[in-house]
């Protein structure tokens, strides 16, 4: 009795795989189920669906390069800003101060009121974060230039003290680069 229960489950079994042996149903979606019972498996069960790719607009394709001239802007615009409070807070700049140290503390208060604004505007890609900082450094080394042509605006802004300072220490339409002038 028990071996003719095997047998009869070797035959079941060896029928099966020459059914799929024969080709008459693709292995990968066909689901076998009884001795003769077949079902086929449709080609995207269990697939979620793809989302198709939006086709690129002119306004997005153009959006991208403003958002480089925002964040160009916005790095020039936290320099500003930060030196703004921070002369504001922690008074002028000292008049022995190292230029070095001062260079440094504008990169890092630019660089960190700019990623500050960035979040705010969810302006968080890479290409944004380069053009941000671009600003921040132009801002630094340029911002005199500024003073030499807006001195009174500014000088209520910051200080007529300090204004009167970088008209006289540094030069009109030049780069300043630890404390030192070079016209371009």
């Amino acid at each position: 009795m028990l071996a003719d229960g095997i047998s009869s489950g070797h035959a079941d079994f060896a029928r099966r795989v020459a059914r799929i042996n024969s080709g008459a149903a693709s292995s990968k979606r066909t689901l076998f189920v009884g001795a003769d019972e077949s079902y086929v498996i449709p080609v995207n069960y269990g697939k979620a669906a793809q989302p198709r790719p939006r086709p690129a607009t002119a306004l997005h394709n153009a959006m991208e390069p403003l958002s480089l001239v925002l964040a160009f802007a916005i790095g020039i615009a936290a320099h500003g800003l930060a030196m703004v409070a921070r002369f504001h807070l922690a008074g002028l700049p000292r008049v022995k101060a190292s230029p070095d140290l001062e260079m440094l503390t504008q990169f890092v208060l630019g660089f960190l009121l700019a990623l500050i604004c960035a979040r705010a505007l969810r302006m968080r890609g890479s290409a944004q974060q380069i053009a941000r900082s671009m600003g921040v450094v132009a801002a630094v080394l340029l911002f005199h230039n500024i003073v030499h042509l807006y001195p009174e605006e500014l000088g209520r802004v910051f200080s007529p003290l300090w204004v009167a300072d970088m008209v006289t220490s540094t030069k009109p339409q030049s780069v300043l680069f630890r404390g030192l002038s070079f016209v371009f």
